[in-house]
């Protein structure tokens, strides 16, 4: 980001209890990279996705979201805000799973006796020329066979569990109307599988980014591509 610096997330989900379904923490700080130096990022705003539920960085650039339920979440970065509106974005973050899966954890599927992962992603929609996008809501992503698939929320978000290490064409599917089957939007990249949680970008007219781990949310940086749809963890073409 000209002039403004890059962010850097460290979030740290924890589970504050198992009595109260809404009682999990997304806390974490802030980085930017300004100047070649690495400094906290007071004063701006942390939201999650495009939802009603964002909070301010503390001088330390500290933030703490308290009070949500399990499931998937985009973190965005935007400017501070005094309204009921927040501003405008300064970077897209990572994608958290809440809670998280414990580090030393292992999935067997019993049937073939391999070690499987868990994938999750957030997919975006380009809605104007200006760059704005939305969540892509109530669309079905697959990882290659049809059995691995998750329908995205309200936030654009997924979660894929029992991912055997391999490679996986990722496509994006919505449900007809009128015959209730499933119609192709879109092409996304090739998503290597591993314990390692390797995404490998591909040229397109869109962008992708995601997140696929056993544990831990390992996340890859990648390099950014214009277009129209995008997901969730760094940057990587979907082909239209």
């Amino acid at each position: 980001m000209s002039g403004q610096g890059k962010a850097i997330y460290d979030p740290q989900p924890t589970e504050n209890s198992t009595s109260n379904e809404k009682n999990y923490t997304i806390a974490g700080t802030i980085w930017r990279i300004k100047d070649k130096q690495r400094t906290r990022w007071p004063n701006v705003t942390v939201q999650l996705g495009d939802s009603g539920i964002w909070v301010n960085t503390d001088q330390q650039g500290n933030y703490n979201i308290k009070r949500l339920a399990a499931g998937v979440y985009q973190l965005v970065i935007r400017q501070p805000t005094s309204d009921a509106t927040p501003g405008e974005k300064l970077a897209d973050g990572p994608v958290i799973l809440v809670p998280p899966l414990p580090p030393y954890d292992v999935t067997i599927d019993e049937g073939t006796g391999q070690q499987v992962y868990t994938h999750v992603g957030a997919l975006w929609q380009k809605i104007n020329a200006a760059g704005e996008s939305k969540p892509c809501s109530d669309v079905t992503v697959q990882l290659g066979a049809a059995n691995q698939q998750a329908q995205t929320d309200a936030q654009g978000c997924y979660r894929i569990d029992g991912v055997p290490a391999g490679e996986y064409p990722l496509s994006v599917y919505r449900r007809s109307t009128a015959s209730s089957s499933l119609e192709e939007l879109a092409k996304g990249p090739t998503l290597t599988v591993s314990a390692n949680s390797i995404v490998l970008p591909m040229a397109g007219s869109a962008e992708a980014r995601s997140t696929t781990s056993p544990a831990d949310q390992t996340r890859a940086e990648q390099p950014q591509n214009d277009g129209s749809l995008r997901k969730s963890t760094k940057k990587a073409g979907l082909k239209k």
